[in-house]
């Protein structure tokens, strides 16, 4: 499952995993703790695959975002490429 919009904005404001799941409850869903951990910020970088093992990083161009992205070609999970500035 997938959380878009205004769910997927305040899910990733809440303060922990509990408060995350308690908010997504409240709309009338309910994730497995995987699916929550990819909507709450729980992705390790260099392992821990829901799918097993490490993940399986792979980096592609989204034009329509105009972003390099990573992702996982096991389990999905993605990470946006990006130039923070000072």
């Amino acid at each position: 499952m997938k959380l878009v919009g205004e769910l997927k904005k305040l899910v990733e404001e809440t303060k922990n995993k509990e408060e995350a799941k308690e908010l997504i409850e409240n709309a009338g869903m309910l994730l497995t703790d995987e699916e929550l951990d990819l909507v709450a910020g729980g992705i390790e970088l260099n392992g821990g695959c829901p799918k097993g093992g490490n993940h399986n990083w792979t980096s592609k161009f989204d034009s329509v975002a105009n972003k390099q992205i990573n992702y996982c070609s096991k389990c999905g999970a993605s990470l946006e490429i990006g130039v923070t500035s000072i």
